[in-house]
């Protein structure tokens, strides 16, 4: 794969054209400074006083090519965002499954529980490479894998997402040692 290629316009009072598969970039008096074929580009980058006619314009965004604009100096005025057609039916078809609970149920477990396992990650690296030798670490790692599973089993959204926020508020079910019940604790740290 190609690394991503910038069209840099710089001559102040410049077009941009569109010439079939080609931009070309016209200086003030219609003289060709550059011309590129669009299939190397991933964005064009306006500097200053640069225009841009409308099939540019067009077909820039159609190909998914974003086109930036910057003043002079390189400071950011704005940037539109070229979506390849692959892009508007990824988006379709996205929307359409969001209308289906299971689909839904399905995502928010996965997406919660990598949530927790990141959390375990973090843990696991907390506890240094001398293991896990912290009494305190120890019991949150035990929590977090109690929190994975109910993730796991959550019948609706709400519930999965409630475990994803008392994860992220530090609510974990932990196990009492002296009676092995589960209870709900407020873990600092």
């Amino acid at each position: 794969m190609e690394s991503p290629t910038s069209l840099y316009v710089t001559e102040q009072g410049a077009h941009l054209h569109r010439v079939g598969g080609r931009l070309l970039v016209r200086d003030s008096h219609g003289v060709v400074l550059q011309d590129v074929p669009v299939f190397r580009l991933d964005r064009v980058m306006l500097f200053g006083n640069i225009e841009v006619t409308t099939q540019a314009f067009l077909f820039l965004a159609e190909s998914g090519i974003d086109l930036v604009y910057l003043t002079r100096d390189g400071r950011f005025r704005c940037r539109a965002i070229g979506l390849k057609l692959d892009d508007a039916q990824l988006r379709q078809e996205q929307c359409r499954l969001s209308g289906d609970p299971a689909r839904r149920l399905l995502l928010a477990r996965r997406l919660v529980a990598a949530k927790i396992l990141n959390g375990r990650s973090m843990l696991r690296r907390r506890a240094g490479p001398e293991g896990v030798d912290d009494f305190a670490i120890r019991c949150r790692l035990k929590q977090v894998c109690l929190l994975r599973t109910s993730v796991r089993t959550a019948c609706t959204i709400e519930r999965a997402l409630m475990r994803r926020d008392e994860f992220s508020a530090g609510w974990y079910p932990t196990a009492d040692v002296s009676d092995s019940s589960v209870v709900s604790v407020r873990v600092q740290g």
